[in-house]
């Protein structure tokens, strides 16, 4: 489920995390990276909850806290006005729109938002 939903977010925000500019506020791609977590991590316990034991549960949250912090950190100094920030947030908002059937099936999956966008990001790159 998580390499299905790396997939779905392509290493072009590494592209965009490598041109920000200081103190530059992305808070509707922060948002955006944020309820997406959290739709992953809902998806990810209601799929595991009732077949794993509290302990085991407990070890998993700092695995999925880990993953918000990182998707976060990736995105907070994205500028508003940079030619991907629109493209990504359209990609974590089609994300989070995922079934979370979609989500855990093992499955490969990408949004039709997430495909543009990283399409965009490698022509960007001049990666094909």
């Amino acid at each position: 489920m998580i390499k299905s939903l790396y997939r779905a977010l392509p290493v072009t925000l590494v592209m965009l995390t490598g041109t920000h500019l200081p103190g530059a506020a992305a808070d509707e791609l922060t948002d955006a990276s944020m309820a997406l977590c959290e739709k992953v991590r809902s998806c990810v316990m209601a799929e595991m909850g009732g077949q794993i034991s509290p302990q085991i549960q407990a070890m998993l949250e700092p695995t999925l806290d880990q993953m918000c912090e990182t998707m976060k950190n990736q995105v907070t100094q994205v500028p508003a006005d940079h030619e991907m920030y629109q493209p990504a947030l359209e990609c974590l908002q089609s994300l989070e729109k995922i079934s979370c059937a979609t989500m855990t099936s093992g499955e490969d999956f990408i949004t039709e938002p997430c495909r543009k966008y990283e399409d965009r990001g490698k022509q960007a790159l001049g990666i094909e």
